[in-house]
């Protein structure tokens, strides 16, 4: 059977090669998946692991369990407490599923003072001290002068270290005794005494061990840890009040992503027995947030790739059954022989299975290659150098590659059952019998369409709650996210439905008139309607699918873009720090604060040709008979800010222009926000009164009312109910209230922000707040499920592209080989090759013309009814400015050239394969 199999793949090896790259490329995305996945959140995860620590200055990895024995405390503070928590704090580290890279118990004492043995230089008798007992110290300090502390033979005497820090401003010296006048030994009534014995410094301010930096205290004495036990915490006649904290740290450069949600489980165990004071991780809220980030992520990977998926799949299963359809005789004199469908089904089971290993084999490299081109995405069809993604073939990329070979063995195979049952007589006597496919006999595309827009209408209804899973991070219905694939494939199979409908009207309609190529044309295409549905459904698919990728990348992109610009404001905005003075007292019995302004002129040496303006902003107004409301303000010039502000066209009513010019009339002119008519009551016209704080009341004329405003929240984007917001002439505001410290907002002179940077650095200016727009817009490209986007949507379209052209010249390649005796019985009858040619192109024009054409439609149509869905997978709850579906022009011009290349290549093909038939050999044929 295997050489028969054998056989039967050479004879056929351009259609072999075909379900091969289906197969490839089915079976390598699929590997992809959780392949960049695990890639680009590892990725992210070790990039917030190392914020984590420049921004707090603590390892990243720090889990810190407290304990404390105090014997004054009623109901708490009892040694078995103590003595539990320790026990714990072992469990954990056994527990962890994370390496452990250092561990410290530490025992310390704060309440202590120490007096001086020997006072000089000027420094106090006394300085208040803690006693620090930390486990296994003199591995982790280097001496630089005198000796470790060892546990000493006095009851009263406890021996000490101490850092250079402390031993210079605490006025200490090697071998002094300080006496601790706060403690008292229980038993002999004593005062306990240290001894510094030694200065030391630490091996590495970079050890974990260091909790605390020693280098940064100046009253820590580090005694011996046993010493410290001995003496306080385990006898039970001398124990005093101590604390204890056990910090574990785990290496965090080992924490895998998957590893996550399980940490996070066992450290909700842990602060449900201690309670968030006694346990902290210093990663918690992090490692929360990444969660998040990796459920949205994994979301939106399949969201994007189930169309990938679903025109792969349509593609092999095409390919399959024109190879079954061209072997029908074949099968069906086997079966007439005697062969069971038990063993037909056998002979292309292991076909199947012979092309999904071979495929498998190259797949796998290829899900690493694509792995990468989809972390390099920077955009739609847009690829950037990027430090190459840590990927790694763990275990849920073979489970997917397994099962996207098992599910290509299974649309391969299926269509053999069909014909598996057919002997030659019944072959015979059906090949001329029309007969419906199975899904147009079960309504399937009806089905499919109406699931959808069930899913549209429920996704309408439930946008707001909707949005607010995915902020948290829960995974939507998967039937919700695939409304738009089942859209697409029913739309497709409606269109082929109606398509015999419409060509029989044109074909009654103007019959008579028809030349005998069109005529013959026509009747083709009314006979073999079985034939061509599935190239129509293919090429539907491919085009629709096309448009909807780029047109999905697109609006994500765009809208995504859009909003850091509007919540941003302007391309840069600084703001100094402005020294100020504080004198006199106003009325209310506040001090009078007056700034000093700094040099503006300095910022036209950038460039004598730089937009620039100054903007006051200010965040808590009150409004005269709303004592309740706080409103925001923006004091701006409004010939200046027009210049120099981003914003979007078309969030207005009128051009946001228009409320500039209106405020320019009037120096109290104001424009305000919505909230202020539909809330307040306020109308255009209507004087409004506002001040900060007990500074001057400002009177203004609203001018206008607006949704929106360069860097304002949108009214309707209030975390409680509306927000308001002021815009203001800045003379006016700098009149009633003086120089107030204002920002400087700027528009890039070109296409880089850098001259900001250069400018900060000449004049040595620190900012209070600095806002870089294109800086956010690389780190919101650098962002995984951005990346993930425009990488999925682009492979995929890629992937549309290759399946259309090789599919393409598949149905018309074998269409015409399989016409061969008609085309040569055409000719004999006086048909020319023009005429001949003519047929084809009108059977081109009305399968493959009116398929792209209707693929157009339904991808524009799903791209306004379904990308919404796949915009919720972005938050769409922030999305602030309002969604507006993007239109892919010159992708979707890309995927027009492919088609039509693909066309008129395959028009050539076929015209050069006709001109080949030789008449007589064609007829000879057909004896036969």
């Amino acid at each position: 059977m295997l050489a028969f199999v054998k056989n039967k793949i050479f004879s056929k090896k351009w259609m072999v090669i075909s379900l091969l790259i289906g197969n490839i490329l089915l079976i390598s995305i699929a590997a992809c998946s959780p392949m960049y996945s695990d890639a680009v959140l590892q990725r992210m995860l070790n990039k917030d692991m190392v914020e984590l620590l420049t921004t707090t200055g603590r390892y990243p990895g720090q889990i810190e369990v407290r304990s404390s024995y105090n014997d004054k405390v009623a109901n708490g503070g009892k040694y078995e407490v103590v003595e539990e928590t320790a026990e714990y704090a072992q469990q954990l580290k056994d527990e962890c599923i994370v390496p452990i890279a250092e561990s410290v118990t530490i025992y310390y004492k704060s309440d202590v003072s120490a007096v001086h043995e020997a006072v000089s230089g000027g420094y106090n008798d006394s300085f208040p001290s803690r006693l620090e007992a930390m486990s296994e110290l003199e591995e982790h300090v280097t001496l630089i002068t005198g000796e470790l502390p060892k546990v000493s033979s006095d009851a009263e005497t406890l021996e000490a270290i101490v850092s250079e820090k402390t031993l210079m401003e605490s006025g200490l010296f090697v071998g002094e005794v300080l006496t601790l006048d706060r403690l008292k030994n229980p038993v002999t009534g004593e005062m306990y005494q240290v001894k510094v014995v030694g200065v030391f410094e630490p091996i590495s301010e970079e050890d974990p061990y260091w909790t605390t930096n020693p280098n940064k205290v100046r009253n820590y004495l580090y005694v011996n840890h046993e010493d410290f036990k001995a003496k306080f915490v385990e006898d039970k006649a001398t124990r005093q009040t101590f604390n204890r904290v056990d910090y574990i740290m785990m290496d965090y450069q080992k924490i895998k992503g998957v590893q996550v949600y399980d940490l996070l489980e066992m450290f909700d165990e842990y602060i449900e027995i201690f309670g968030k004071d006694r346990f902290k991780v210093l990663a918690y809220d992090m490692l929360d947030t990444y969660l998040i980030n990796a459920n949205k992520l994994d979301t939106t990977l399949v969201v994007l790739q189930v169309p990938i998926f679903l025109m792969l799949g349509a593609f092999i299963f095409m390919v399959s059954g024109q190879m079954l359809n061209m072997e029908q005789n074949e099968i069906s004199v086997i079966k007439s022989r005697g062969a069971s469908k038990k063993q037909i089904i056998s002979i292309y089971l292991m076909q199947s299975a012979l092309i999904a290993a071979v495929s498998f084999v190259i797949a796998i490299p290829l899900s690493y290659l694509i792995c990468q081109v989809v972390g390099s995405a920077n955009a739609f069809l847009e690829f950037v150098s990027r430090k190459a993604l840590p990927a790694r073939f763990a275990l849920p990329v073979w489970l997917f590659a397994v099962a996207a070979a098992l599910i290509s063995i299974g649309t391969m195979v299926i269509p053999a059952i069909k014909y598996a049952k057919v002997g030659i007589v019944d072959h015979k006597r059906r090949r001329h019998k029309q007969s419906k496919p199975l899904w147009q006999k079960l309504f399937l595309d009806v089905i499919l369409i109406g699931v959808s827009m069930y899913g549209l209408y429920s996704y309408n209804n439930q946008m707001a709650f909707l949005s607010q899973q995915v902020d948290g991070g829960a995974s939507l219905d998967p039937l919700l996210y695939s409304c738009s694939s089942m859209f697409i494939l029913g739309s497709a199979m409606f269109v082929v439905r109606i398509f015999p409908i419409v060509i029989k009207v044109i074909f009654m309609l103007f019959k008579k008139i028809w030349s005998p190529a069109m005529y013959a044309s026509f009747l083709r295409m009314l006979r073999s309607r079985s034939n061509q549905n599935f190239i129509m459904i293919f090429l539907i698919l491919t085009m629709a699918l096309g448009i909807f990728s780029a047109e999905t990348a697109h609006t994500i992109n765009r809208n995504a873009e859009d909003k850091i610009r509007y919540v941003n404001g302007a391309d840069v905005i600084v703001a100094e720090n402005w020294s100020s003075l504080s004198y006199g007292q106003t009325g209310q019995g506040d001090d009078q604060i007056v700034f000093t302004e700094p040099d503006f002129t300095k910022y036209h040496d950038m460039d004598e040709d730089a937009l620039m303006t100054r903007v006051l902003y200010r965040g808590n107004v009150g409004i005269a008979g709303a004592s309740s409301i706080q409103s925001s303000l923006l004091g701006i010039n409004t010939k200046e800010f027009g210049e120099v502000a981003n914003m979007k066209d078309g969030l207005l009513n009128e051009h946001w222009y228009h409320y500039l010019n209106a405020m320019s009339q009037d120096p109290e002119g104001v424009i305000v926000s919505t909230s202020f008519r539909d809330e307040l009551g306020y109308k255009l016209g209507d004087r409004i009164n506002f001040r900060e704080n007990n500074a001057e009341s400002i009177r203004g004329v609203i001018y206008g009312f607006v949704d929106y405003w360069p860097g304002m929240t949108p009214p309707e984007a209030g975390e409680e109910g509306a927000s308001y917001f002021i815009i203001a002439n800045l003379s006016l505001v700098q009149m009633k209230w003086g120089v107030q410290p204002y920002e400087v907002w700027m528009k890039n002179l070109g296409d880089s922000s850098q001259y900001i940077y250069d400018f900060a650095e000449k004049y040595q200016i620190s900012f209070q707040k600095f806002v870089d727009t294109n800086a956010d817009l690389i780190e919101l490209k650098n962002d995984p499920v951005f990346q993930g986007t425009n990488g999925v949507l682009t492979v995929g379209f890629i992937v549309v592209l290759v399946l259309c052209s090789v599919g393409f010249l598949i149905y018309w390649i074998l269409s015409i080989q399989s016409r061969a005796l008609q085309f040569g019985i055409f000719r004999a009858m006086g048909m020319t090759m023009r005429e001949v040619l003519s047929m084809l192109f009108n059977e081109q024009l009305f399968i493959s013309g009116v398929s792209i054409a209707a693929g157009v439609g339904v991808g524009k149509l799903a791209s306004n009814l379904f990308v919404p869905i796949i915009q919720m997978a972005y938050s769409s709850a922030e999305q602030v400015i309002p969604l507006e579906i993007q239109t892919a022009a010159n992708d979707t011009l890309k995927l027009y050239i492919v088609v039509g290349l693909v066309m008129i290549i395959c028009m050539v093909i076929l015209g050069w394969m006709i001109k080949k038939i030789k008449i007589a050999q064609a007829l000879k044929l057909g004896e036969d």
